[in-house]
């Protein structure tokens, strides 16, 4: 009798197994049906595609490594965004303290945009209005204006309450209108 119990234990155990293994591969698929909004996500928030590529090979190996962590009815792509969230503020907390990282190539090609380019002009403009913003307020205009996610979505990969995304949503646009407003007056 006590073999029969361990042999069905062993079994059972097996086919658990089995189970979880089937469920960590499935999140693995669904992760990287992912990537490419996580790419876009990732350049938003760091404005540099070596960063963002950097951002997004951290968040993909954390969240890989993690997998197992996971329920069946889990959302993979809030709980990889909020990964992707969570290391891109440590990796800006690290940053503190430390001098402004200016590349070369960038300062050459904000310079080398020539009258023909107006779209490129625009888009530069606008990317650097963007990076006057503080974090908090560029987060959240990438989230909802950008990505176009909705208050509540954006509440609850940020941690905080709607209030709160409202209320900074609102600062970041009025601070990107002084800022327009403040580009056209030195045009005319």
């Amino acid at each position: 009798m006590e073999d029969w119990a361990e042999i069905e234990s062993q079994a059972s155990s097996a086919r658990m197994s089995d189970l979880r293994t089937a469920l960590i591969f499935e999140h693995r698929q669904r992760l990287i049906d992912h990537i490419p909004d996580l790419r876009r996500y990732a350049r938003s928030l760091t404005f540099n595609p070596d960063d963002a590529d950097e951002l997004l090979q951290d968040c993909l190996e954390r969240a890989l490594s993690r997998l197992h962590l996971l329920r069946e009815d889990s959302n993979m792509r809030s709980w990889a965004f909020t990964v992707m969230h969570n290391i891109y503020c440590n990796w800006i907390k690290s940053m503190k303290g430390r001098p402004a990282h200016v590349r070369l190539d960038e300062t050459l090609f904000a310079a080398g945009v020539e009258a023909h380019q107006d779209a490129s002009a625009e888009l530069t403009i606008a990317v650097g209005m963007l990076r006057q913003l503080s974090d908090r307020q560029r987060e959240i205009i990438t989230l909802i204006a950008i990505k176009g996610i909705s208050y509540r979505e954006a509440a609850q990969r940020l941690d905080v309450p709607i209030g709160t995304v409202m209320s900074r949503l609102s600062r970041a646009r009025e601070r990107l209108r002084a800022l327009v407003v403040g580009a056209a007056a030195r045009v005319v």
